[in-house]
């Protein structure tokens, strides 16, 4: 052999095979199933928070000082003239306001709590 001929077979260029392009898109197409999968189950279990407590509605009775405070508001003069007015205003009793306002700070105060979970 001489050495040309040796030259030419390593020279020479190789196809790749036809089935290639074949194995190269199968390929392509298990990693995109395989992220698409992956994705699907991370955003299915993502969404297994529990869904937030519905808000409960007030179903207890009134007090018997509500309702009496209800039947004096009731009883108010339904006139506009000043003296009506300044009649009624003096006759709301302001007295315990504050007792009343700090009872509801309370119950705002644990009803907070609780939506918490504390």
């Amino acid at each position: 052999m001489s050495t040309d001929d040796s030259r030419i077979k390593t020279d020479a260029h190789v196809p790749p095979p036809e089935w290639s392009g074949a194995v190269f898109g199968i390929a392509v197409l298990v990693v995109a199933v395989t992220l698409g999968g992956v994705h699907m189950w991370y955003r299915m279990h993502a969404s297994d928070t529990p869904p937030p407590t519905p808000l409960r509605i007030n179903d207890e009775p009134e007090t018997a000082r509500a309702v009496a405070d209800v039947a004096i508001l009731d009883a108010m003069s339904p006139a506009d003239d000043i003296p009506s007015i300044q009649a009624d205003l003096d006759a709301t009793l302001l007295d315990s306001i504050d007792n009343d306002l700090t009872a509801i700070d309370a119950e705002l105060v644990e009803f907070e709590a609780k939506l918490n979970g504390r």
